[in-house]
């Protein structure tokens, strides 16, 4: 191992550290050179060390998970060698000589083949000699020194692709060096590399992005001045779509000519890549006992979405504490409608938490029931009192529709100042829920205590490993998942008066639409049913959805516990596009950075697009201009594809604090025990 203490970019020794933690393999120190914004490891493996890693394999073994690809591995591969290709393709020539540095086990040659005499090199054995199995000119070792003898004439390439090299590269600027000597004069040199600087604009990025191999962490304001002091001019910036991680993979396109511009870092460019850094990794450390026992009470019915508020909030406490956690409580315990039963606060003394936290169901709906809290947890102050553990109160929601009568407001009241008099945090979603508590009889004080927070279900993780009903290997259709709530329909459609023919019409429109988009477009249409409920919306509307339609193009998630919510989520992150309707079929397609429309009828939806600046779509289906044709080829759905980096920008510069915040919640609730 080797201690890094200068910046290899600009020689600056002013550096700070980032994180301890880094990927599942090892943890890694990783430092920010304070002047540039070059991240790198300190220490790392030696240049021999790492030399011996990749050709023993153990690099693949270890990131790969296979010294030689398997079906899974080519089929991925190919997948994301066909999207490189077609971002590229129009930028080289039509003929000549094509070198992959880094190429595996051939993908990407595969492709390029049929336009360039195309080579590749790997330094792993297992998938070099796997490629010169399939016929490709593939040669194993190491760029530069290990080319020369591996190919039938030394001609220069006219085209040179580096995907996802650099980063693992202990010598960057020699080896973009090497690479400038072997392009013909005007050749093409392609590079792709996960950008620092666009992860770090992610809502949600977790320590175990930095890994092991990847020695250097580098931002194109950073790599762009390199590159120019090698020869090198960078004439064209691409990300990708959703298939292909554009929130942190960036492809430069760069010609070995003299550059025309003289690039520069911008003054407090690293400061600010520092404090987003900071904002979504910095650890709350917890080292009072391990493991800390949490009861978390999470009022829930059979609603998945629920489920995504545990899953997100277990999920970012477990990210920011050096403690393991256990957990034990409630997730399919309905406490709102327990028909005013108090909690039983000898069952929670019993379990003998550490902490206990409520949280998990919007938990404010104004419930005649609700005597006690004003609250889904049923519980007076005095009860309170009892529970032997410190108590925080997790991103409970103002869910009181338009119409809807309320109760026991002046019992919130009272049970929010009983958590001020202990010192117990206490707070609300960032949907709005503050300000719509402000117009109740709620007291300035109480208010005052409440603090705002992201929604957890904007964290929630989903299981990669899942197969969801999106998943096709064969034919990967456009695929849109449609939410549709329709509990409460009369207060959700218009009163008593208009509601039964408001959601007949709701449903005819939205009927219309799938036709459309199945008839038009070829789409795939998935219901993602999060409750009963939806399950009978999904049913009455297929009565009137063409037979074909029905049989072909429509999948139906099912509907699962609360704890299910990794693994159903899984088809959000799947899918292109979501139209969706109740709070978290939007708040976590938004949080996976899946393209987003939500159908608002209740001001909790619209308070949440406000407040991630997605207000464009967001829609009223009351509006007289409600009709198919919006969704369609016209509207708000047809454009959205085109706009979708503009809705993910506007969700990260909206959300870039929301990790940190709600991570300072969790600590100043451990600091409690």
């Amino acid at each position: 191992m080797i201690t890094i203490t200068q910046c290899l970019f600009c020689g600056s020794a002013n550096s700070k550290h980032i994180t301890s933690k880094g990927d599942n393999f090892s943890g890694e120190n990783v430092r920010l050179c304070m002047n540039c914004g070059l991240g790198f490891l300190s220490p790392r493996m030696s240049n021999e060390e790492l030399t011996e890693y990749y050709a023993s394999d153990n690099f693949s073994i270890d990131f790969r998970k296979n010294i030689k690809p398997d079906s899974e591995k080519i089929n991925h591969d190919l997948k994301r060698a066909a999207k490189r290709w077609d971002t590229i393709q129009e930028f080289l020539p039509k003929s000549g000589r094509l070198l992959d540095i880094g190429g595996s086990w051939g993908s990407f040659v595969s492709i390029a083949s049929d336009r360039f005499e195309s080579w590749s090199i790997d330094p792993s054995s297992g998938y070099s000699e796997y490629a010169k199995r399939q016929n490709f000119n593939a040669i194993s070792g190491e760029f530069p020194q290990d080319l020369r003898k591996g190919l039938n004439n030394h001609q220069r390439f006219d085209v040179i692709t580096l995907f996802h090299v650099l980063e693992h590269v202990p010598e960057p600027i020699e080896f973009l060096e090497s690479i400038y000597e072997w392009l013909v004069d005007g050749g093409i040199f392609v590079l792709e590399y996960p950008d620092l600087s666009r992860a770090a604009q992610r809502s949600f990025l977790g320590s175990t992005y930095f890994q092991k191999s990847h020695l250097y962490d580098y931002s194109a304001t950073n790599l762009a001045p390199v590159l120019a002091s090698v020869g090198f001019s960078v004439d064209y910036v691409a990300s990708y779509g959703k298939d292909f991680p554009e929130d942190k993979n960036v492809m430069l396109i760069c010609s070995k000519n003299v550059p025309e511009i003289a690039y520069g870092i911008n003054d407090g460019f690293a400061q600010d890549l520092y404090e987003l850094l900071d904002a979504k990794i910095t650890p709350f450390y917890i080292a009072k006992k391990s493991p800390i026992k949490i009861m978390h009470l999470a009022s829930h019915r059979i609603n998945v979405g629920d489920g995504a508020i545990s899953a997100g909030m277990r999920h970012l406490a477990r990210g920011i504490s050096n403690s393991a956690i256990d957990y034990f409580g409630s997730d399919i315990v309905d406490f709102r409608y327990a028909g005013g039963c108090e909690i039983n606060v000898d069952f929670i003394n019993s379990k003998n938490p550490d902490l206990v936290f409520f949280g998990g169901g919007g938990g404010i709906d104004g419930h005649e029931n609700h005597h006690l809290s004003g609250t889904a947890y049923n519980i007076s102050p005095e009860s309170m009192e009892r529970i032997k553990a410190p108590v925080g109160v997790v991103a409970l929601g103002h869910n009181v529709f338009p119409l809807q009568d309320t109760y026991n407001m002046d019992k919130l009241n009272d049970f929010v100042l009983y958590f001020q008099s202990k010192g117990y945090p206490f707070s609300v979603r960032r949907d709005g829920s503050k300000d719509r508590l402000a117009k109740e009889n709620i007291g300035s004080q109480a208010l005052d205590y409440i603090r705002e927070v992201a929604d957890p279900g904007f964290f929630v993780p989903i299981d990669e490993n899942h197969i969801s009903v999106v998943t096709d290997p064969f034919s990967r259709r456009y695929t849109i998942i449609i939410q549709v709530a329709p509990d409460a329909y009369l207060h959700r459609f218009g009163g008593k008066e208009q509601g039964n023919q408001n959601i007949a019409k709701f449903f005819a429109t939205m009927i219309k639409f799938i036709h459309s988009a199945v008839d038009d477009n070829g789409a795939n249409v998935v219901f993602a049913t999060h409750t009963t409920d939806d399950l009978w919306a999904v049913i009455t509307m297929l009565k009137d959805i063409r037979m074909d339609v029905g049989r072909f193009n429509i999948r139906v998630t099912g509907v699962v516990p609360p704890f299910s919510a990794p693994q159903f989520f899984k088809a959000y992150a799947d899918a292109d596009m979501v139209i969706g309707m109740r709070g978290h079929s939007v708040i976590c397609s938004t949080g996976l950075r899946t393209p987003t429309i939500a159908i608002s009828t209740h001001n909790k939806i619209a308070g949440y697009m406000n407040a991630i600046d997605c207000n464009d779509w967001c829609l009223d289906p009351l509006a007289d201009d409600f009709e198919y044709q919006m969704l369609d080829s016209s509207g708000v759905v047809a454009n959205l594809p085109g706009r979708a980096q503009e809705q993910r920008e506007r969700i990260d510069s909206a959300t870039i604090m929301w990790r940190k915040e709600l991570g300072q919640f969790f600590y100043d609730c451990f600091k409690l025990i």
